[in-house]
């Protein structure tokens, strides 16, 4: 059982059925993140995201994994998860592209009327 919610860790599911290899490969891979996440950031995850349709897929309603809820997420790509703590920056990769295009904005407008340079002999 997972520490306090009442709802079993996914490693669990391994001994209580089969799992495919795409299922095995997604849970060894939340599992990696939930270690960097671990190393990398002093706040507790609160829960592990996965695109919806994976989540239906597995079966993995009500479930965790290392302790931390397993949820679904819409708008999540199919090969991505993301752990979602309180110091989480949710959206930052929309934010950052709208950056990095405006950035490319400036970078062709400056391009376009930089004085030339006339070297006259």
């Amino acid at each position: 059982m997972n520490e306090g919610n009442g709802s079993p860790d996914v490693g669990a599911l391994q001994r209580g059925r089969d799992m495919d290899e795409l299922e095995r490969r997604c849970l060894a891979s939340i599992k990696e993140g939930l270690d960097q996440h671990r190393d990398a950031c002093p706040m507790t995850p609160r829960a592990v995201y996965i695109a919806g349709e994976v989540y239906e897929r597995f079966g993995w309603t009500n479930q965790a994994v290392c302790g931390v809820p397993v949820r679904p997420e819409d708008d999540r790509p199919v090969e991505w998860f993301r752990v979602d703590c309180p110091g989480s920056a949710r959206g930052v990769e929309h934010h950052a592209a709208l950056w990095l295009a405006e950035e490319a904005v400036r970078a062709a407008d400056s391009e376009t009327v930089a004085p030339l340079s006339v070297n006259v002999a």
